[in-house]
């Protein structure tokens, strides 16, 4: 549940960067695609939804080319990320 829960907020961030920094119909998408996908009650699947909001991507990509350390910093984090999530996954947890 923390990983949903840490995942929303992180989309909703980039998707709040993405109104003032890109484009406003990029961010309305965004946030319309991410407050549909909540609308069960939980956030179960929201990093499965997430792959639907290319314009979060686009605005995290904006934010990592700024500085070299940032880059690596997030490419370290999603490493160890990637790691934990396959190990929980072939343990036989349900990591969405």
């Amino acid at each position: 549940a923390v990983l949903e829960l840490i995942s929303f907020i992180f989309l909703l961030t980039l998707s709040i960067y993405t109104l003032f920094k890109i484009r406003i119909s990029y961010a309305v998408f965004c946030l319309t695609t991410l407050f549909l996908s909540s609308l069960s009650g939980t956030f179960l699947g929201t990093p499965r939804y997430a792959l639907h909001l290319f314009p979060v991507f686009i605005a995290l990509s904006q934010i990592l080319l700024k500085r070299k350390v940032t880059k690596q910093l997030t490419l370290g984090a999603f490493l160890i990320l990637s790691f934990l999530l396959t190990l929980l996954f072939t343990r036989g947890y349900f990591v969405s």
